[in-house]
């Protein structure tokens, strides 16, 4: 019996006066099993039962003891069961140095075997999973408890790295490397380069992740007869953009910016319009349908949780020049965690947009933000943040930028003390002569409702109800790009909005609003733009619509 074996049956909750041990469970079934000592019982569930791993392992227990009994249990069930104590854990604080730095080389060694290119270790602060990239695609390899591996990770950086910096930093990102001579020939393992930091946390305890990139030597194939392995698990819930607001063309048109291999998709529109909320959607509904995509964040600060991410945060700077330096160092850092999906926080100067602009040229898909009026305006604020480092035949390029959104958030009025305009004056409040006049170049300003000074119980007393999204998708293409760089912003703002499939401008969708009762004017001048006459006043607005 090896080292860590034998470490591992003294820590699996046996209790000496009962004379019995389970066997060392099989890495790969840690997290798929469940053990109760004391009535020898083992719980797993249906799919784990009929593993040959898991038979052999359960024939080895039986030798010891043949009462053993075996219940099944659904995959959370068994979950639950660990949380209480009914598990064979692998690492303790009371463990040894060497059966740490064991489980990490069997990890590793594991992972050569199905021909991975990566491994990846997530410290979540409630548990750590363990993925393997295989085919550059990422499937689920094993989940312990956070601090297994926590433990697993400072081995591999502390007892086995031999290029590294003199001290494992918890707050710090590093890198390392591994010589293949700590590997089993079979292994065929020239070398692994690290790479590990902090990252944002879903639990009490400090997140963390390490990916482990392997370099194999010529000929080395993968074993046939391994355990299958699952993509990681899909986040609950569904795509909700069209219960926000957005229109069945603007889902389709974001769809294709999802299946985009490579490319920047900005969100553009002000403070409170809604970017991260609906990027938030669009990131967790890519993890829904591409669950095999690694996903990485660099954000200052992180405003939604992404458990299916891991997120970098920026914690040390303390001004705008110092946030451009480390959001390029962790994009650096992001690109090394072989991503195919990047979320870069919003773009606040040009060190940001130029590590964005990287991001899309060394082929992936890239998600920020970026304070602009509309989509074509961002052109040019990204060229004014540097004009010598950013000018705009450098990005306007459709496979560098390959689409632009804008919304903005308008409040509905509340639908159960709304007031028409017709109404209004009656009711003690009406609407300014200049926004009355030119609200009736656009459409019948009977059709039109305001909020309820004072509101109702329904609104909690504010004349408002749930806000609606409104949004101008952009897709990027080769034209577009010409009339930026060659005519302008202006003529390729006309000239894409002249085009049948193109959005409306985001007023004129808050004014369809508005005549259909729904919006107060109001809110529109208050969150979307100044309402004027219509230049094209002749034309009724249910046309335009």
């Amino acid at each position: 019996m090896d080292t860590r074996k034998s470490v591992l049956n003294s820590f699996n909750g046996s209790r000496p006066s009962m004379g019995f041990k389970f066997e060392l469970l099989p890495l790969r079934l840690l997290d798929k099993v469940a053990l109760d000592v004391k009535t020898k019982t083992v719980f797993t569930d249906l799919r784990t039962s009929g593993n040959p791993h898991f038979m052999t392992w359960l024939n080895k227990t039986k030798r010891n003891d043949g009462s053993i009994t075996v219940e099944l249990r659904e995959i959370a069930q068994i979950a639950q069961l660990h949380e209480q104590g009914f598990a064979q854990k692998a690492i303790g604080g009371d463990k040894s140095e060497l059966l740490v730095r064991n489980y990490a080389l069997d990890l590793i060694a594991q992972a050569s075997k199905y021909g991975a290119s990566d491994i990846h270790i997530m410290m979540r602060g409630t548990h750590a999973d363990v993925q393997f990239e295989i085919g550059g695609d990422l499937y689920h390899f094993l989940t312990v408890f956070h601090n297994e591996g926590g433990a697993i990770a400072r081995a591999i950086f502390q007892g086995i790295a031999q290029t590294k910096a003199a001290m494992y930093e918890e707050l710090a990102y590093q890198n390392a490397q591994i010589s293949g001579s700590e590997f089993p020939p079979e292994c065929k393992l020239s070398s692994c380069r690290i790479f590990r930091g902090p990252a944002f946390s879903l639990g009490a305890q400090g997140g963390g992740f390490m990916t482990i990139r392997l370099q194999y030597l010529a000929g080395h194939k993968k074993e046939d007869g391994l355990d299958p392995l699952s993509y990681p698990e899909r986040p609950a819930g569904h795509f909700a953009l069209a219960e926000m607001g957005y229109s069945a063309a603007q889902i389709a048109k974001i769809d294709i910016l999802m299946n985009t291999p490579a490319g920047v998709v900005l969100f553009t529109g002000p403070t409170g319009s809604g970017k991260t909320t609906t990027l938030f959607q669009i990131l967790q509904h890519l993890a829904r349908i591409k669950p095999y995509n690694r996903q990485v964040t660099v954000e200052d600060p992180v405003e939604n949780p992404m458990p299916w991410a891991v997120q970098m945060v920026i914690t040390n700077a303390k001004n705008d020049e110092e946030v451009g330096i480390e959001y390029a160092n962790l994009v650096r850092g992001a690109l090394r965690m072989a991503p195919k999906i990047l979320f870069l926080g919003e773009i606040r100067g040009p060190a940001v947009a130029a590590s964005v602009i990287e991001a899309a040229l060394t082929g992936h898909q890239a998600w920020s933000t970026l304070h602009t009026p509309d989509p074509f305006a961002a052109i040019d604020r990204i060229e004014t943040m540097d004009p010598v480092l950013l000018p705009r035949k450098r990005f306007c390029d459709p496979a560098i930028l390959c689409g632009v959104i804008t919304q903005r958030l308008i409040p509905r009025a509340c639908p159960h003390c709304k007031v028409s305009l017709s109404d209004s004056a009656a009711s003690g409040f009406s609407l300014d002569a200049r926004l009355l006049s030119a609200l009736g170049t656009w459409g019948d300003v009977n059709q039109v409702y305001l909020e309820k000074e004072g509101g109702c119980q329904h609104c909690n007393y504010t004349g408002k109800s749930k806000r609606v999204a409104i949004a101008e998708v952009v897709l990027c293409d080769e034209a577009l790009m010409d009339d930026f760089v060659n005519h302008g912003t202006s003529v390729a703002r006309k000239n894409y909005r002249a085009r049948v499939d193109s959005d409306r401008p985001l007023l004129e969708q808050a004014l369809h609003l508005v005549f259909t009762g729904e919006v107060d004017p109001r809110a529109v001048e208050k969150t979307v733009d100044l309402i004027s006459s219509n230049p094209a006043s002749s034309m009724p607005y249910g046309l335009v619509a």
